[in-house]
């Protein structure tokens, strides 16, 4: 009974695997589809998200491109009338696959020595349908490329500060007068503490303390990042190859007759009276050595792989640029009117007496003592003779 029972059970039961299996796609497609949908959904956002992230990295490279230009003597090419609104396309284009446009909008020069340019990069696609856009203001202080021997005027430095020490010890700043002109530009900076008792035309910087007064009432401030980001060394390269295609000295020399683009693999020396007459770059692997009454005169570079002493009234007329590369600096005495800017960014400079200093005074360590005079302006010709002196450009903000 029970097996007649079974078998007509399970003959009731025929035809339903048709309805059971419709019933589980119908549910499958429910449970399937609307996951293939996110699915899709989620690699379509994806997608935007990774085309907005290379059409916003495509756009910051037209910002990235400004600072290099300026910084590598290569003013941006915006051309035109008006140039502000003429743009300019990246060398390096296709930027992921996108045309990079960068146009400058605003010039405000009312900051000298700087300059603010506001400038807006497109990323745009092959149809030229813009996909990002950023604006940005950039820093700039910079010129045109000079050339040795150019004569300058008094106070001109490359640099965009009156004084300057990039090592941690103290900076001494016992007497003297720090101006500018304008007024109010002859700014003072250090990396370690600065003990000051003399009269500072501007402000003064410093990462450690700030002790003493000046006359002029300097705004004595205490920012780190201000002067580390300050302080962009010269770039030595094109001096020495001056110097070598004026030919080669070997040995010392001693009161030559007139200096012009050498390489000298001794030491120089002068002594006694008599005007010696410079011209382009004069590159001393040794020490420079000048006592007596020597004048030179002439709108050049002399530059000492050692020390550079100057004493007794020697005199520098022309303004002069006097580096060393790798020694100390020391002036004393009386005379030297027109001395251009002292560069020792290994070295100490130590300066006392009553010569007068047409530029800025740039060591590891300054010392500043006497009635030494540094007269700072701002020039539009860095020192260099070569585009190799790179302006100080940085990116300001970016703008909404």
């Amino acid at each position: 009974m029970f097996d007649k029972l079974f078998w007509k059970g399970l003959k009731d039961q025929s035809g339903m695997a048709l309805p059971m299996a419709l019933i589980l796609l119908v549910a499958a497609m429910f449970i399937v589809v609307p996951g293939l949908w996110a699915t899709g959904s989620m690699i379509k956002v994806n997608q935007a998200l990774e085309n907005d992230t290379q059409a916003y990295y495509a756009a910051k490279s037209g910002v990235e491109d400004v600072l290099w230009r300026f910084k590598n003597g290569a003013t941006p090419g915006w051309t035109g009338s008006p140039a502000s609104y003429t743009p300019y396309k990246l060398a390096s284009n296709p930027v992921n696959g996108m045309a990079v446009i960068v146009t400058r909008t605003n010039t405000d020069n009312t900051t000298f020595p700087k300059t603010i340019y506001t400038i807006k990069s497109e990323a745009k696609d092959s149809g030229d349908n813009t996909l990002r856009t950023i604006y940005a203001e950039v820093e700039v202080t910079a010129g045109t490329p000079g050339t040795p021997g150019t004569p300058g005027t008094p106070g001109n430095s490359p640099f965009t500060y009156a004084v300057f020490a990039s090592g941690d010890e103290d900076m001494e700043l016992s007497g003297g007068i720090i101006r500018s002109v304008p007024a109010g530009d002859a700014d003072v900076y250090g990396h370690g503490d600065i003990i000051i008792e003399c009269t500072v035309g501007g402000e003064v910087w410093a990462t450690g303390e700030i002790d003493g007064q000046s006359s002029l009432g300097a705004a004595y401030t205490h920012e780190d990042t201000n002067v580390a980001d300050s302080y962009i060394p010269l770039d030595m390269a094109p001096y020495l190859a001056t110097a070598n295609a004026g030919g080669t000295t070997s040995g010392n020399v001693s009161n030559p007759a007139s200096l012009s683009s050498r390489h000298i693999t001794g030491d120089l020396s002068f002594s006694g009276s008599g005007t010696i007459p410079l011209s382009g770059v004069v590159w001393v692997d040794g020490d420079i050595d000048m006592t007596g009454s020597k004048v030179i005169s002439g709108a050049g570079f002399i530059i000492a792989g050692g020390n550079f002493h100057m004493h007794g009234s020697t005199t520098a007329l022309g303004y002069p640029v006097f580096i060393s590369t790798g020694g100390d600096f020391e002036l004393t005495g009386s005379g030297g009117d027109q001395i251009g800017t002292l560069y020792a960014p290994n070295g100490l400079i130590h300066l006392t007496g009553s010569k007068d200093i047409n530029g800025s005074v740039v060591g590891e360590r300054v010392e500043i003592g006497g009635s030494t005079t540094i007269l700072y302006r701002r020039t539009t010709l860095p020192l260099a003779p070569g585009p190799a002196v790179l302006a100080t450009a940085k990116l300001k903000r970016f703008l909404n």
